[in-house]
């Protein structure tokens, strides 16, 4: 089923795709209405396969170029149709609204696609054959103001940790002096480092 899933993604992104460029082609806005549509269906999807997550194991570096694709996909569609529709063009109020729409849309993605990276490499650049760890933290954390922390064990046996917000919308991950006794605990660390 997930393989199945998985190709039903890859064709709506390739027609998609072939949509936006035919529209750019031939200067049609009903092709570029239908790219948006179909290119929606297919970030729904790859939202739905990540269980409604844009942080967590869901986005690796192979799926977050999906999804970077997907959403390229998209911008493009909709500014496309935004520059060509002589309705967004008839009076001021309304050429001002679709600028502020269009950079909303743009700063939006680009706050998107930092934070589907920053996860990205945080996932992959984890010691092989050990899983992050998500921690809901219920008093002060020295680290985050979010509720939830991601703590990992690098490569070199040393822990690291993500913040999902903090810089406000965009994520940063940060390496630990010394590792916590629950991740020594959840990760077996005196084992990891016979191991290494």
């Amino acid at each position: 089923m997930l393989t199945f899933t998985y190709l039903l993604y890859a064709a709506l992104t390739l027609v998609a795709l072939a949509t936006i460029l035919y529209s750019f082609r031939k200067k049609s806005e009903s092709a570029a209405a239908i790219a948006i549509w179909t290119d929606l269906l297919a970030i729904l999807l790859l939202y739905r396969l990540a269980r409604g997550e844009i942080l967590g194991l869901f986005f690796n570096y192979t799926n977050g170029l999906l999804y970077t694709i997907n959403l390229i996909i998209l911008i493009l569609s909709i500014s496309y149709i935004i520059a060509h529709s002589r309705f967004f063009k008839t009076n001021k109020m309304r050429r001002y609204t679709t600028a502020t729409i269009s950079s909303l849309l743009i700063v939006g993605g680009i706050l998107l696609l930092i934070n589907v990276w920053t996860n990205a490499y945080f996932i992959e650049t984890r010691k092989a054959g050990v899983p992050v760890l998500q921690v809901a933290t219920l008093g002060h954390n020295p680290h985050c103001q979010y509720a939830y922390v991601f703590y990992k064990i690098t490569p070199d046996g040393n822990a690291s940790y993500m913040c999902p917000n903090y810089y406000g919308l965009i994520p940063r991950i940060g390496k630990l002096d010394t590792v916590p006794s629950f991740i020594e605990h959840q990760f077996g660390i005196s084992r990891l480092h016979n191991k290494s």
